[in-house]
């Protein structure tokens, strides 16, 4: 599995975490309770954006990064067939009256 796919992965887990939290969130809202620290879920809560925008960092710059490579990969075929010889043209060859003069 590539490092991208671990990364939404991991993104995934997050949002559904947050998800989570959130209906979390609601119960605590609809009916408190005393074991429950607010505090609690709303560190919870800013600790899960936090991750969730370090994952979509890494994503993109994982993203970026492949994108350089391709570019830097085509750069190099285009150099490549820059350098192959043209084909072969009939023209190319030399005309009959030059060869049997």
């Amino acid at each position: 599995m590539s490092d991208l796919e671990k990364l939404l992965q991991k993104r995934n887990a997050q949002y559904f975490s947050l998800i989570c939290l959130k209906d979390e969130i609601k119960d605590y809202i609809k009916d408190p309770v005393e074991t429950v620290s607010i505090d609690n879920l709303q560190n919870q809560y800013s600790f899960l954006l936090r991750e969730i925008n370090n994952l979509d960092t890494s994503i993109r710059t994982n993203l970026l990064t492949q994108i350089e490579w391709a570019k830097r990969d085509l750069k190099n075929l285009e150099t490549q067939l820059f350098l192959v010889p043209q084909p072969f043209h009939i023209s190319d060859l030399p005309s009959y009256s030059s060869i049997f003069k």
